[in-house]
């Protein structure tokens, strides 16, 4: 077995989680698109972990593929579009979530983990 930090394609299985305080959540969610922020609500839930007010985002796919693939967004809007002019896929816009979540490094306690 592989662990493996980031995402990879058609892995056999693939799940990520990530715990980050409530404010650093809300800090970043202030900052994106209605589509980026649908990505990650669909995704993401609160908990109180550590005596604090965190958010957990988590999903798995244990039968190989995507683990985006059977993830609902609740948007009605226009996908934003990619450099390449296609439409900008759910993993991209939780990657930029992430990115900007790690500008407080100290408040992300657990980051995305692929098994292949």
């Amino acid at each position: 077995m592989k662990v493996r930090n980031g995402f990879v394609s058609n892995s056999s299985a693939s799940s990520f989680v990530v715990l980050t305080t409530k404010a650093n959540h809300d800090r970043v969610m202030e900052k994106l698109d209605d589509y980026h922020k649908a990505v990650v609500n669909a995704v993401s839930s609160e908990v109180r972990a550590f005596f604090m007010d965190m958010v957990v985002s988590e999903t798995s796919m244990n039968q190989g593929g995507d683990c985006w693939e059977w993830v609902d967004i609740d948007f009605d809007g226009e996908i934003p579009k990619d450099e390449y002019g296609d439409d900008l896929y759910k993993d991209e816009a939780f990657d930029e979530y992430v990115k900007q979540l790690e500008e407080n490094p100290e408040e992300v306690f657990t980051k995305r983990t692929e098994v292949g």
